[in-house]
């Protein structure tokens, strides 16, 4: 994706908040550096991963209903 879009600048990373998503977070951060990207954010969930965040965001929000 990014060979193909030359033009990004900025990369954030979305893992899972456990401890195979954090080690990936940092090899990752470091392999984006090295080929050039300065600007590398790591963004964890709440909760384990980015499912189980938004199941509960969606518990605590009310019903919206869809209109087509």
């Amino acid at each position: 994706m990014l060979e193909q879009n030359p033009q990004i600048r900025e990369v954030a990373l979305c893992l899972d908040n456990d401890a195979a998503g954090i080690e990936a977070a940092k090899r990752l951060t470091e392999t984006l550096k090295q080929a050039g990207y300065e600007n590398v954010s790591c963004l964890l969930p709440e909760y384990k991963d980015w499912n189980e965040m938004l199941k509960n965001i969606c518990q605590d929000e009310p019903e919206m209903e869809m209109s087509m």
